[in-house]
């Protein structure tokens, strides 16, 4: 029989203490029953087992019809189904979207499972993601499980998309994020759980050979899964391929592989060790606390045949349970399965994880209908496959897996209650009997577990390298170093770029450290990307830590340069991210490691005297590291300056301070102790979890005087190891250092932390030729400074430091890398000579326009034409045509931008004749801008669309000189000339550049926001990069919101121009005949920032392309082009209709090195053709044997019984049962299950919920107070999303009401002649948004302060709250001041006081003008100060709402630490200019942090987030107006950019307030009206307003008329407040 515990009752948290006491007494009587029954009925509780029996039956159980097993019962039809569409979800793959290539019957995606007995609820995203909040899944095996995955991802798009925050490109292995929710989802791609390789591609029967390597771990996945909350482990269909296996790294025998001295065994042999190494692997992990779910078997449908000989699956509807049966192969799979689970489960059970059945094979062997079958299409073949009879179609009956997986997580919150609860009481008795017994042939020739595999795969220190110091060594000589050059690598400071400041000598690169007794292989960047990986890694110290991480960045950079993530302009604090790999550097400069300040900057030494607080952590390190996964400590010669030694406060003496009376102690002093306070600082980190190596002592080495005296470095070849010791000040430093790591190591070890000794210091005593010397600038300065013999040369030893962190992080644990050394950037390397020259000229090619054909106009040298490309890493193939057109046989390809993309398609159409053919001209028009050509026998176009700023522009003085006129550029608008072209394209190639560096006025939203080199008055002054950026994200932006394009984007990067004593128009030139190989030309300056720019959006339009399934590539041609002076057609060109030549250097002749960006492009095209084609690798390999018959015969589970019990054990089931279901009763609240009520079934089956999903939650328009029964909690609903509509009952008050309403927001006083805007409420998308209730607002509030921080928005904010409240009560003014921006007011009756605190900053500011304070004056914002308007008055408040927006829009000086870091639209020279946003950042982030500070603050922050003005045709203060009587709807208004990166900027800020928040306790959370007033500009005061102390009335279109449509944000608040209550009134019953 069945008891329904229902989850939603209060009467338990609404009783009094003295009420609950005779429930508190019953549950204890309960609980001593418990004790009494649970051991006498321990026996019969065990889990059932499965037979096969010869007569079907309705359940899997054998006993009572009550009882309800999921997975036992029959498919029924679903009109209402399908839940989502082909069309509505991207994440559906090819191969399984079977309506989009013509399936032509959908009645296989309108049925749903209904097991015997009772109902299972349809899925409900809202729930699932309550669930799941916070927590992780990832799902292990092969393609079925990635079907699984793509049909949850559309089942959940109803509520959210996910971003893709995969760690790689390889669809194999993707990770998917829920933002809202906190929720990731990952697939690993694992065919055999176990590590394996394919031996033979071909095979016995040409279906491949594999390795498998029974016992050993598939670290793809084992590597991987510690940190997840589920898995959901499953695969099947692969272990039908031949099959070599290998257990303890011995042959054991084959499946199939037709060799006769092989041991031929069965495939449950393979797939049992296979699940049994899994689970071990499971079992085996340390951290793992989570949840394992095995999908159980998914049979295939192949009938007539095999998959490879002509096996279909055409059935159009399911079998019934009488129909089919699970016999053969698909039996004995399933039970192996099974049998290897219930091991698992027992072992898990000793070590507390759990392990779940997901037993989904009896409804999938029912369904033959839902199979792709010939209606899958795998990417780049136009043929259609062979018949897919193995994954599903989507939608389709994979979807109801998910109705399964929601009903058990919502089993594992009651499960873990009641285990909570009666396990530790009957511990001693509970054990679990397994399944099914093991066949004893197989349990007896199970091998032992081997211990860890030496996989060739891992990243190790050679195998005697356990005897190896690596720190121990000799220097020898290298010649193939140095592995990058001062041109190669941007990231070179001037001090150490020692070649370009004249060192003659070279020798001092060409030495490696050989340590004694093993090899230390050289840096590998792609082995150290792929161990770090989605880390990061601070530098901490002084310069000499900066000099190891600029060469590390160098090391890296023949793999990927990083973009600057800095959140200053200070270059002592930088942070650089790694995109491909979302690794990130940074660098914390702290000399001292400890708090210091220079008392003097001069000093007894004119060195400058420094107060050292020995005790005291420096913040400005200790505060931002705790996020870091490693840390490299180093520090040291900044301690040989004089210093102040301050303990507790107090003077304990100095170092060399020459100060009487003050105790002179020694340099090792201040050494000791601060790095004492250093190790300390890392170790009292809460949430630090990573690494911290320790970089020992670098010595210096000056010779004849000291760094001031004459001292310098001249030798030219390192000491061997018997020419130099350690010692001095040297040795004395390196021992203090070594001694406080060692106690640092130890202390850490207690708490779980690793410290790790990265000791260069024997390495770096002996190379005195590696510093700077006085090859070393300063940047500003034009003399050499002292000589340097303290830093490092790059590159130089210092890069041996790479080659020693590389190793220590692959001996920190075995990190898993495929084929590194096989992964090439094709974009980094260098030109080589190639006597053979070009493969076309301008004889062969007849396409070559005339300016870029040098030959024709009498260019007298060739050499140009004889160099060739070559990566870094590996060859790059010579242009092939044949294989180009092949690779885009039926496609297009569309080349968009200025007339260096039209070189670019001259070239390849040229090189494809010189091999292929000519293709026809089919263009539309004779404009040779906008061309078209046709390969007829490939059916492939290329076309070419002219468009240099990629954006809509208009010539301002069109009679103005060409190249040189003023442009109007709109910048939210693409260029129609190619984006109404290209959306049938298949490749659209973007670049743009040079047109950039002219006179531009730009343009938003039809409005002119700025200008570059415009000469105009009162145009705001930008920079071109502002509209380059600005045009590349329309492009891109365009491309993505285009429905029908589904191709490939590729970013052609900027395309250096070589002008030399002067410019295009001043009588420059390219006069150069050979290519540039001294490092005399590098990317720098503007050139460096395009391309810096390009790459930036390219990253963003990537990250947003992928939601949507587009790829955007870039094809990188940057680096290549930059040493190329000598490519360009200078004077031999000749331009069309004119006589006169002119110097080009911007263009390329043809041939010339452009026709490199050609071999570039066939590699990409190549790639991308590989990475599809893996898709149908899959498909292809499918080998299920043909034959199997599915006929029908019942599984059932019954429970076993007791041969000598003299009771019926169906009896003895229902006491204990009925026990533990009062005792959920009792217990029961919200946290019980959060989503249904439940059903507890006696034969202890998952309990199903029998109600179907109804309302959302909100739904009533007004709630009852104090009650909560009215509120279904079935769905989460996001209030803030929404529209808004009709209102004829108008708003809650009027201005006539008693509440005090600012004339300025006053507008029906003031003569606003229309009414309609008041009546407009607010529709959330999935719910009902209940009315304003004041009662039960005032009930919430009691006895709490509430206090509005911000500008007088939040004000009005507040008057519209105090508004509301009128009608239950009315406040008592308590302000301490008369000032209106400081106000309280008290509600006596509830104890409940309103604080308003103005400060429009949030930060302390003041007027930068001593001439007073105007609208638009300039002011100084101190952004690392809070205002204390606000700060010292909050920490006793209960409810903060922080606001801010409008303000930031004005002048600002920045300053942070009491320095000018910069300023925004100040118009001062040599000061840096810095956005608006970066101000409004870092105000909100100190004002997070302000109120993270207060010690006594346990209050609620809400985030009020930004409030969109709705000017139009001017700005405020130029006339600007809002006169619009009507909402707009969610089509007719998007946020603006300006409004966006304010709103974003603000959400950043409040997701890291909230996760610090987190670690101390605080709640934050976001009040996100963002949306709803972007979409009202009829709710302003326009004119309607007045301004106090004028007598004129101006358009005010930020605040809000009262009433009106920001009374919703309070209706927004109390929603919140609701729900913060009942949050907490939950956690107070579960502690009750």
């Amino acid at each position: 029989m069945k008891y329904q515990a229902v989850d939603q009752l209060s009467f338990w948290k609404n009783q009094t203490p003295l009420q609950r006491t005779p429930r508190i007494v019953l549950l204890v009587v309960l609980t001593l029953v418990l004790l009494i029954f649970i051991p006498l009925y321990y026996p019969f509780l065990s889990y059932t087992s499965l037979r096969k029996t010869k007569s079907p039956v309705k359940s899997f159980h054998s006993e009572s019809n009550h009882n309800c097993d999921i997975f036992s019962g029959e498919w029924i039809p679903n009109p209402e189904a399908p839940y989502y569409t082909n069309k509505t979800c991207w994440a559906i793959h090819e191969h399984q979207n079977c309506m989009k290539y013509g399936r032509p019957d959908s009645e296989f995606t309108k049925w749903k499972w209904k097991p015997e007995g009772c109902e299972l609820p349809v899925f409900d995203p809202y729930q699932f993601f309550e669930i799941v909040r916070g927590k992780s899944l990832a799902f292990v095996g092969d393609s079925v499980g990635r079907n699984q995955m793509q049909s949850l991802i559309c089942l959940l798009s109803r509520v959210e998309y996910p971003i893709d925050a995969s760690y790689t490109t390889d669809e194999h292995f993707k990770r998917w994020k829920y933002s809202t929710y906190n929720f990731t989802l990952a697939t690993f791609w694992t065919p055999f759980l176990v590590k394996f390789k394919e031996e033979d591609a071909d095979g016995p029967n040409h279906n491949g050979l594999f390795n498998i390597y029974l016992d050993e771990f598939d670290e793809k996945w084992t590597t991987q899964i510690n940190e997840f909350d589920y898995i959901i482990l499953s695969t099947g269909h692969w272990f039908y391929r031949p099959t070599m296996y290998y257990e303890n790294r011995r042959l054991v025998g084959c499946h199939f592989c037709q060799q006769d001295e092989i041991k031929n065994l069965s495939i449950a042999y393979g797939y049992r060790r296979a699940f049994r190494t899994a689970f071990r692997a499971i079992n085996s992990l340390k951290n793992f606390k989570g949840t394992t779910f095995l999908r159980t078997f998914s049979p295939n449908h192949f009938e007539n045949g095999g998959w490879n000989n002509g096996g279909d699956c055409v059935r159009r509807r399911p079998f019934r349970s009488s129909e089919t049966v699970l016999e053969g192969d698909n039996l004995e799979l399933y039970l192996t399965q099974v049998e290897e689970f219930r091991v698992a489960e027992r072992e898990g059970m000793k070590k507390e994880l759990k392990f779940r059945l997901l037993d989904t094979t009896q409804a999938m062997l029912m369904r033959p209908d839902g199979h792709p079958s010939k209606y899958g299409h795998w990417r780049t073949e136009v043929v259609q496959m062979p018949n897919d009879c193995v994954h599903w179609c989507l939608p389709g009956p994979i979807d109801t897996w998910a109705d399964f997986l929601l009903q058990m997580l919502k089993t594992e919150g009651v499960l873990t209650l009641l285990l909570l609860t009666v396990i530790p009481l009957f511990y001693p008795v509970l054990r679990y009997p397994s399944l099914i017994k093991a066949d004893s042939s197989e349990s007896t020739s199970s091998p032992s577990s081997p211990s860890h595999p030496h996989d060739e795969d891992f990243i190790k220190v050679a195998e005697n390298n356990y005897k190896c110091d690596i720190f121990s060594g000799e220097w020898v000589p290298n010649p193939e170093a140095p592995y990058y050059t001062n041109t190669t690598c941007w990231a070179i400071h001037e001090h150490q770029n020692c070649m370009k400041y004249g060192r003659p000598d070279s020798e001092f690169m060409k030495w490696k450290w050989k340590p004694d007794g093993c090899e230390l292989p050289v840096f590998n960047p792609y082995q150290f990307l792929e161990i770090v990986r989605g880390k990061s890694l601070a530098f901490v110290g002084d310069s000499v830590g900066r000099n190891q991480m600029q060469s590390l960045i160098c090391l890296l950079s023949r793999v990927e340069y990083p973009i600057d993530a800095s959140y200053t302009s200070d270059e002592n604090f930088k942070r650089w991210r790694y995109t491909s790999y979302n690794f990130t550097l940074a660098t914390f400069w702290t000399p001292f490691l400890v708090k210091a300040r220079e008392e003097d900057p001069n000093g007894p030494t004119h060195t400058g005297l420094f107060n050292l607080y020995l005790d005291e952590f420096d913040e400005k390190w200790t505060t931002q590291v705790e996020e870091f996964d490693y840390i490299i400590l180093s520090g040291g010669h900044w301690f040989y300056r004089p210093a102040m030694y301050y303990e507790n406060h107090r003077l304990v003496g100095c170092r060399f301070c020459q100060v009487k009376n003050i105790t002179d102690l020694p340099m090792a002093y201040g050494y000791r102790k601060a790095f004492r306070t250093a190790f300390r600082a890392i170790s009292s980190l809460k949430n630090f979890k990573g690494i911290t190596f320790l970089r020992t002592f670098t010595p210096m080495h000056f010779e004849n005087g000291e760094w001031n005296n004459g001292g310098n470095c001249v030798r030219r070849k390192p000491f061997k190891s018997s020419e130099t010791a350690l010692e001095g000040d040297n040795l004395e430093l390196y021992m203090t250092q070594v001694e406080e790591f060692r106690a640092a190591e130890r202390e850490g070890r207690k708490k779980g932390l690793r410290f790790r000794l990265l000791d260069t210091t024997q390495a770096m005593l002996m190379r005195p030729d590696g510093h700077p010397s006085r090859y070393g600038h300063w940047p500003n300065e034009k003399v050499t400074l002292y000589n340097d013999c303290v830093h490092w040369c790059l590159p130089g030893p210092i890069d041996t430091w790479g080659d020693f962190l590389l190793q220590m992080l692959k001996t920190e644990g075995n990190v898993k890398i495929t084929n590194p050394g096989k992964r090439c950037n094709i974009f980094r390397g260098k030109w080589i000579p190639h006597p053979k020259g070009p493969y076309y000229t301008n004889a062969t090619c007849n396409l070559i326009f005339d300016q870029q054909n040098c030959m024709k106009f009498g260019r007298p040298d060739t050499e140009f034409l004889k160099w060739r490309w070559r990566p870094d890493q590996c060859e790059l193939p010579l242009f092939n045509g044949a294989r180009f057109l092949r690779l885009v046989r039926g496609k297009s390809m569309a080349f968009v931008g200025d007339s260096v993309g039209r070189n670019h398609v001259q070239s390849l159409l040229c090189l494809i004749a010189s091999s292929v053919t000519y293709p026809m001209d089919v263009s539309y028009t004779n404009n040779t801008r906008f061309r078209r050509w046709f390969y007829e026998d490939y059916k492939f176009t290329v076309a070419s669309y002219w468009s240099p700023h990629l954006v809509n522009e208009a010539n301002t003085y069109p009679t103005g000189p060409l190249y040189d006129r003023l442009v109007n550029l709109y910048l939210d608008e693409a260029n129609d000339a190619w984006a109404k072209e290209i959306e049938g394209f298949d490749y659209v190639i973007v670049s743009a550049g040079q047109w950039f560096f002219g006179p531009q006025i730009y343009y938003e939203n039809n409005q002119v926001v700025g200008c570059y080199r415009c000469h105009m008055n009162n145009v705001k002054k930008l920079s071109m990069f502002y509209g380059y950026r600005k045009a590349f994200r329309t492009a891109f932006r365009t491309l993505q919101s285009l429905p029908n394009f589904k191709g490939v984007t590729f970013l052609r990067t900027f395309s250096p121009a070589h002008f030399e004593n002067g410019q295009w128009n001043t009588g420059g030139t390219c006069a150069r005949t050979r290519l540039v190989t001294n490092g005399e030309m590098k990317l720098e300056g503007d050139f460096l920032e395009f391309y810096l720019t390009q790459m930036e959006e390219l990253r963003r339009a990537e990250k947003e392309g992928r939601k949507r399934g587009l790829k955007f590539r870039a094809l990188d041609t940057t680096e290549a082009m930059v040493v190329r002076p000598d490519g360009h057609p200078n004077h031999f060109s000749h331009w069309p209709n004119e006589n006169v030549t002119m110097a080009d250097c911007v263009h390329w002749c043809l041939p010339g090195p452009v026709d490199t960006w050609n071999e570039f492009l066939l590699q990409m095209l190549q790639m991308e053709s590989m990475q599809s084609s893996e898709l149908e690798t899959e498909n292809k390999s499918l080998n299920v044997p043909s034959g199997i018959l599915l006929k029908m015969k019942a599984i059932t589970i019954e429970l076993p019984i007791a041969g000598n019990t003299p009771l019926n054990s169906s009896k003895k089931f229902i006491i204990p049962i009925l026990i533990l279901v009062l005792l959920a009763t009792i217990l029961r609240n919200n946290s019980l299950s959060p989503l249904h009520a439940l059903e507890v079934s006696a034969n202890g089956t998952i309990p199903v919920h029998q109600e179907s999903i109804s309302t959302p939650p909100l739904q009533s328009p007004g709630i009852a107070t104090n009650d909560s029964r009215n509120e279904s909690s079935e769905h989460q609903c996001n209030v803030f999303r929404g529209n808004w509509v009709p209102y004829n009952e108008g708003p809650y008050y009027t201005n006539e009401t008693k509440c005090e309403i600012d004339d300025r927001q006053n507008c029906m006083k003031f003569g606003r002649p229309d009414t309609e805007f008041m009546k407009w409420r607010w529709k959330p998308d999935e719910c009902e948004l209940p009315l304003f209730d004041a009662v039960q607002f005032l009930e919430i509030v009691r006895g709490k302060t509430l206090a509005f921080v911000g500008d007088s928005v939040g004000r009005n904010q507040m008057q519209s709250l105090v508004c509301l409240l009128a009608s239950a009560a009315n406040p008592v003014d308590v302000s301490d001041v008369p000032d209106n921006k400081f106000r309280r007011w008290h509600y006596t009756a509830h104890n409940f006081t309103i604080v308003a605190l103005w400060s429009p900053l949030l930060v302390k500011a003041r007027d930068a003008n001593p001439g007073g304070f105007s609208s638009n004056s300039l002011m100084n914002l101190y952004l690392d100060e809070a205002d204390d308007a606000w700060a010292a008055h909050v920490e006793n408040v209960d409810i903060v709402i922080l606001s801010a927006g409008q303000w930031f829009f004005r002048p600002f000086m920045y300053y942070e630490n009491g320095k000018l870091v910069g300023c925004n639209g100040c118009s001062k020279k040599n000061v840096t200019n810095l956005t608006h946003y970066y101000g409004y950042r870092m105000a909100f982030r100190t004002a997070f942090r302000t109120i993270l500070s207060l010690k006594n603050f346990k209050g609620l922050t809400f985030l009020r987030t930004f409030s969109p003005a709705h000017f139009e045709n001017g700005d405020w203060n130029k006339g600007g107006n809002c006169v619009r009587t009507r909402p707009y709807n969610k089509q007719e208004a998007t946020l603006d950019l300006y409004n966006l990166k304010f709103y974003l900027t603000q959400m950043e800020e409040s997701t890291a307030a909230e996760r610090e928040g987190n670690k101390r306790g605080l709640k934050f959370r976001l009040l996100d009206t963002t949306e709803a007033m972007m979409l009202r500009p009829d709710g302003h005061p326009s004119h309607y307003g007045h301004w106090p102390h004028e007598n004129k009335t101006m358009a005010d279109c930020v605040h809000w008329c009262l009433p009106g449509p920001i009374d919703t944000w309070n209706e927004f608040l109390l929603q919140m407040l609701k729900m913060e209550r009942e949050k907490s009134t939950e956690k107070a019953s579960e502690i009750a």
